[in-house]
């Protein structure tokens, strides 16, 4: 994570490192599913697969197909929305409502 740069405690105490975890996939989807680029902070990734969150992206679609993967736009604002949204909530369940991590979520549709 980025505020994990130079932090040697962190390191040494939390086995945080600077390095990112990625992965290099083809985008070209031939118009038929919309592409969206998500970046989100550790308090998502805590209780959300990338799996889930990618299904939740793809759920949040404008249009009156919003239910279908084609024909409808994804909207960036619902998906993060409802993204956060889920990651609070499964936070308050787990800590019984004490606690979450940050959270943030960035959606860029391509």
């Amino acid at each position: 994570m980025s505020r994990a740069f130079g932090d040697l405690i962190g390191h040494k105490e939390a086995g945080i490192t600077e390095q990112p975890d990625y992965s290099c996939i083809n985008m070209e989807s031939g118009g038929q599913m919309p592409v969206a680029f998500m970046i989100c902070s550790d308090g998502v990734w805590e209780f959300i697969t990338a799996d889930e969150a990618a299904k939740t992206v793809c759920n949040s679609r404008t249009g009156p197909s919003s239910n279908s993967e084609t024909g409808s736009k994804i909207d960036p604002h619902r998906a993060a929305e409802t993204l956060s949204q889920e990651s609070w909530n499964r936070w308050m369940i787990d800590t019984e409502g004490a606690i979450s991590d940050d959270i943030s979520v960035l959606i860029q549709v391509l």
